[in-house]
């Protein structure tokens, strides 16, 4: 282990005015972890927690990793750092200028009591090298474990990792709720620890990275974040991961833009295999389609839009087709759960089933219910 020269220690809350009116951050100081919380699943959430307090259980939880080699501006994700560092006080800008300087910069956390640690895989992609910075400023080689670029992220071990750890307890995703509070924790540029506070501002199914690939239930927020956070933990405010930091919407670089984060749910389905197997694999059902109009709905007799889910093409020789399912239905249950859209489906055949699993699906065609069996492909 190498140690870093010391470290400014700031005062241990700061008020971060990074991003001019767009982005309110507070920034702390990087302190000792009181209560370090052991464990992948997190029990139902506990007492809510002040700012302070959740920044100091993740400060030894988190940490700075930096990446040398390969594109040295995938780490930007959907962010715009020009733009972006126009936007900031001059010496604030500087620190972010010389944080990316000399490769990539961006935030992971342990996960679990082996000591891997989470980040985004547009963090570490097609590095020569990987390091991890920890909060006192020693820092070790990690290598890669798994990646899954369709879901954006990536597991890293720590070479002869020779200190105690406090993972971060990842929630179930289903309790979080538009208006929620959460923070992120993370390194952008060459500052500090720095904690972010907002609100979950909504879901959406949809790609997490360049892949295209729809990832169910993408936490939308008005979090501020900058390059560096990517990767960093989500938390609610009992200081459980519910979300890693990933991007921005593209075009929102204004006051009140969102940033789109991968949800701790996809972190769980993905990790086994990653851990595994070094990549991950998704079911496939086979089929394209999108969520019922009104005028739709109308011509069947429906008085909802959120009726289900309508096909408009089938994959030739696919599981779907193979199963009985034609252009024109509307799918309305997967395994005896109702179907309300497009997108719900979506998220059920990724986060409850794997490729080979045979699932009753149920759907509505010429005014009658079908129900059918299908056999799920493997997404390529």
């Amino acid at each position: 282990m190498v140690q870093l020269k010391s470290l400014p220690r700031p005062a241990r809350l700061v008020s971060l005015s990074l991003l001019l009116a767009l982005l309110t951050t507070a920034a702390v100081l990087m302190a000792a972890v009181r209560q370090p919380v052991f464990g992948q699943s997190a029990p139902p959430a506990g007492p809510m927690l002040d700012a302070g307090t959740i920044y100091d259980r993740m400060t030894d939880s988190v940490v700075r990793i930096e990446a040398t080699g390969g594109d040295e501006t995938a780490f930007l994700g959907d962010m715009d750092l020009d733009a972006l560092q126009d936007r900031l006080p001059p010496a604030i800008r500087n620190q972010i200028q010389e944080g990316f300087a000399d490769g990539r910069r961006g935030s992971g956390f342990f996960f679990d009591n082996a000591g891997h640690i989470a980040t985004s895989n547009h963090v570490v992609d097609g590095a020569e090298a990987i390091h991890v910075v920890f909060a006192d400023g020693t820092f070790a080689a990690a290598e890669i474990v798994g990646q899954d670029p369709h879901s954006n992220l990536a597991i890293l071990a720590v070479s002869d990792l020779d200190r105690a750890i406090a993972p971060l307890p990842v929630a179930d995703n289903a309790a979080l709720k538009i208006g929620d509070s959460i923070y992120a924790f993370g390194y952008p540029g060459n500052l500090f620890g720095t904690l972010t506070q907002g609100i979950v501002s909504g879901f959406e199914t949809g790609p997490a990275s360049e892949t295209g690939y729809s990832v169910p239930n993408m936490i939308l927020s008005n979090l501020n974040l900058l390059p560096g956070h990517s990767g960093g933990p989500l938390v609610n405010a009992s200081g459980e991961v519910i979300g890693i930091a990933n991007g921005r919407l593209q075009g929102f670089m204004g006051e009140g833009s969102l940033s789109r984060n991968v949800p701790a749910s996809m972190l769980t389905r993905v990790a086994p295999d990653l851990l595994a197997n070094g990549s991950a694999t998704y079911p496939q059902l086979g089929l394209s389609g999108g969520n019922l109009s009104v005028a739709q709905a109308t011509a069947i007799g429906l008085d909802t839009i959120h009726a289900g889910a309508f096909v408009n093409r089938l994959q030739p020789d696919g599981p779907a087709a193979s199963g009985g399912i034609e252009e024109g239905d509307i799918v309305v249950s997967l395994g005896g759960n109702q179907v309300r859209t497009f997108s719900e489906m979506v998220g059920m055949l990724i986060l409850d089933y794997n490729a080979g699993d045979e699932v009753s699906v149920g759907v509505l065609r010429d005014g009658k219910t079908v129900d059918l069996t299908v056999t799920l492909g493997t997404r390529s």
